[in-house]
């Protein structure tokens, strides 16, 4: 675990973007700077196939609670995926489906 903010620097410092990262069950996804640092860095990729997996379910976490509620084929899921010290920002990992692909990013990165 470690710093929410000090990660968030990180990642502005680097620059805010997406990277396709592949299919996952045939869908195109991009992967935020954050989810990329965090995930692939790590190699805990795993953790983001098996939370884009999910949400092609229809297993759209905690969104709601987070007042994120989608439409057939712009849906948003909610997931409490990254290992971070205990902060009162949204550390949760966000999934959007937008048009034919699937976006995962922070919500500090919207």
């Amino acid at each position: 675990m470690g710093s929410f903010s000090d990660f968030k620097e990180m990642v502005k410092k680097k620059g805010k973007g997406t990277a396709e990262y592949g299919n996952v069950n045939g869908t195109p996804v991009l992967l935020s700077r954050g989810v990329r640092e965090e995930f692939l860095a790590e190699d805990k990729v795993q953790k983001i196939i098996a939370l884009v997996t999910k949400f092609q379910k229809g297993d759209f976490g905690t969104a709601e609670e987070f007042g994120k509620v989608g439409k057939p084929g712009h849906e948003y899921g909610r997931y409490d995926a990254a290992e971070f010290d205990e902060t009162e920002e949204d550390t949760g990992v966000w999934v959007h489906r937008a048009e034919d692909s699937i976006i995962v990013y922070f919500a500090f990165e919207r």
